[in-house]
């Protein structure tokens, strides 16, 4: 499912086809939330081949958009798998992506047309698996590979996975982050908004500008890295200006960690990717914010306390990572190599997990 199911057709009309088409139904990471989280049916984000897809011989894409990474999908030529399109615009034949059926339909209309048509087709009884527990194998997976333990546990029901609703926003930054939200992070909707064709550095933040503008009523968080925050910092100015309700979630470690785990992979070395960070608690002060350091699991108990004034974080982490080559924890490991970072979140002399407050208790 490819974010043109989100653009040309309605929730309810979609659900039907997929009630009336039982499939793993997994989504894009452009249309994370495509389908309600209890819907038996949701597999949750592709992540690329794993042993749990083994015999298959048919895959649909529906409403996908080329512009996302070609990672996840080579799989379905790899194994020269039948690849049926179904689109609301042609598709420009990629050498990781060329259907041997393309179907070029009217969205807007499709889903509701075959609702209405009631076909009634004689799918054989297969076992599709137990959508939640693959959800929870993933998340668990991902977690073990990229460690990250604050930003988990932040990320769960304990903390935002219980705080947003399907009529808020959430944008993760380009980092190793993201992989944590697009895989950990249960949305109650469509509700995360990811840069995933160009994968811009510093995006979330002007972006959660734009959308907070946009729907004024939701309220917008960003989880970015110190790289991407340092990127659109100025804008802090003007949540504050403008009384903008959106919270940042920042984890820090003194580098681009994205860009140095793909040249460790590449080239065994890095260059370039490290830098120095100021003291985000006399920066959030200086832009008029709250800042409650965080060094242990313990401290996110402030966040839970300080819950109802909907404030939430900016980390300013220090994270230490032994980078190495390793193989996805979804795949097979041919399909796509991927770096992990060995261990979790370690706290050496005066290395923080550290919390910004966000500016919002002025909308209380």
């Amino acid at each position: 499912m490819g974010p043109g199911v989100l653009e040309y057709s309605s929730t309810k009309e979609f659900i039907s086809f997929v009630d009336q088409f039982p499939m793993r139904y997994f989504s894009t990471r452009n249309a994370k939330g495509a389908l309600p989280l209890n819907h038996q049916l949701n597999f949750g984000v592709m992540a690329g081949w794993n042993d749990f897809l083994s015999g298959t011989d048919l895959a649909v894409t529906v409403g996908f958009d080329t512009a996302e990474k070609p990672f996840p999908y080579t799989w379905i030529k790899n194994r020269k798998i039948r690849h049926l399109d179904i689109s609301h615009h042609p598709h420009t034949k990629l050498s990781w992506f060329s259907p041997q059926e393309i179907y070029t339909v009217d969205l807007k209309h499709f889903f509701s047309d075959i609702a209405r048509r009631s076909l009634q087709l004689n799918i054989p009884p297969v076992s599709l698996g137990n959508a939640a527990q693959w959800r929870e194998r993933v998340r668990k997976e991902t977690y073990e590979y990229f460690g990250g333990k604050l930003l988990y546990r932040f990320l769960g029901e304990e903390f935002l996975g219980s705080a947003l609703s399907a009529k808020d926003i959430l944008l993760p930054d380009t980092g190793i982050h993201k992989a944590l939200v697009l895989f950990c992070y249960e949305a109650p909707g469509p509700i995360v908004v990811p840069s995933i064709g160009f994968s811009s550095i510093g995006f979330a933040i002007p972006g959660a500008l734009g959308a907070s503008l946009a729907k004024p009523k939701a309220r917008v968080v960003v989880v970015c890295g110190d790289g991407g925050f340092l990127q659109s910092a100025a804008e802090l100015e003007t949540i504050r200006r403008l009384k903008l309700p959106v919270k940042i979630i920042m984890v820090a470690d003194s580098s681009y960690g994205l860009i140095k785990t793909m040249q460790m992979r590449s080239f065994k070395a890095h260059v370039g990717t490290d830098f120095t960070n100021p003291d985000f608690k006399y920066l959030a002060r200086a832009f008029g914010f709250k800042y409650v350091p965080v060094r242990r699991e313990n401290d996110l108990k402030k966040a839970r306390a300080l819950q109802n004034y909907w404030v939430y974080i900016i980390p300013s982490a220090s994270l230490r990572a032994a980078i190495q080559p390793w193989a996805s924890p979804w795949s097979s490991g041919r399909d796509y190599k991927i770096s992990r970072l060995a261990g979790d979140f370690w706290y050496e002399a005066g290395g923080i997990l550290g919390i910004i407050w966000d500016y919002s208790d002025i909308i209380l």
